[in-house]
């Protein structure tokens, strides 16, 4: 799923029937490609590392569906859960403010190798071209130094809606010039909603 995907890349299904995920979110500034993580961002080997965020801007306003990101396993995880929030942002930060929330993923499902894992969000939120979100990694697996996750990540980031944050409970941090790779998914259309209170007559 690294780079620029096209409408083969992913399938989703309902009711046994498969479908061609045809929309990726907001163009370019959308997505960041996978294949340009290079290292590890460590998510909860201590406290200082509590969260993950990439802070991005959709060029497209419609529904976010799901989110597409790289993570791998070191050491072994028998417990707790990884989720993927979505949260206005502000000054370049994650802010309180959580828009929607993915389906859990069981922490132990994470293979030690690095794999990209789309985050679906159940009750999909719609997003505004042009505004200030975040992308934020969680979970509630217990915290230590020898069995944790992590967030693959360019060194060297390019994208230039928003960087890299960590938290580390209480204050969050710009990871300047850092980048997680991530692909946002949209299975609804992307075009600007029409509301029914402009509607004026029959046809």
């Amino acid at each position: 799923l690294g780079g620029v995907p096209t409408s083969g890349d992913a399938e989703l299904s309902f009711n046994g029937e498969a479908w061609r995920v045809d929309q990726f979110f907001g163009g370019s500034q959308g997505r960041y490609p996978l294949t340009n993580n290079d290292t590890d961002a460590l998510l909860r080997n201590t406290s200082a590392n509590q969260r993950r965020a990439q802070v991005w801007q959709p060029n497209g306003t419609g529904q976010l569906d799901g989110v597409t990101v790289e993570l791998r396993a070191v050491g072994t995880l028998t417990t707790g859960s990884v989720w993927v929030e979505l949260r206005t942002a502000s000054g370049g930060l994650p802010t309180s403010t959580i828009l929607a929330i993915s389906k859990l993923r069981a922490a132990s499902s994470v293979a030690a190798s690095n794999t990209p894992y789309q985050f679906d969000f159940p009750f999909p939120y719609s997003l505004v071209s042009g505004r200030d979100y975040a992308y934020v990694l969680s979970g509630n697996f217990p915290i230590n130094a020898s069995n944790h996750l992590a967030v693959r990540f360019d060194t060297t980031g390019s994208y230039a809606q928003g960087d890299m944050a960590t938290f580390d409970g209480a204050t969050w941090t710009t990871n300047a010039g850092d980048d997680i790779g991530f692909i946002t998914l949209s299975w609804h259309t992307l075009d600007t909603f029409y509301g029914f209170g402009n509607q004026d007559s029959d046809q």
